[in-house]
């Protein structure tokens, strides 16, 4: 899929016509599976800060946490996925260079 800014809004557009609806389940049909894998990507590489960071988590070793984190193959490709559809461009590649696009990871 080509990466434009357009892509981008038209995401955007139909999350607020999901959002607006009085019946939101008339919109959802039409995200594409790309779309679930951008935010799936998003969700599980953000949910790492948020256990990083909230309090009432409580890990034994925070460090040894986020190595963990790190190591994990499976979300720093998500981490790649979620940055480059964030950032329009991926600058730090923790994964990707191994693929010649992202349709090769989906």
């Amino acid at each position: 899929m080509e990466k434009f800014w357009q892509e981008q809004l038209r995401r955007v557009d139909h999350l607020l016509r999901i959002i607006n609806s009085e019946n939101p389940y008339e919109y959802i049909l039409g995200l594409s599976f790309y779309d679930i894998i951008i935010f799936s990507c998003q969700n599980m590489w953000h949910l790492k800060d948020w256990i990083i960071n909230d309090s009432n988590f409580h890990a034994i070793n925070k460090e040894l946490l986020k190595d963990d984190i790190h190591s994990s193959e499976c979300l720093l490709i998500c981490s790649d996925i979620a940055n480059g559809s964030k950032h329009f461009k991926l600058k730090n590649k923790k994964k990707v260079e191994k693929f010649q696009n992202i349709e090769e990871l989906i």
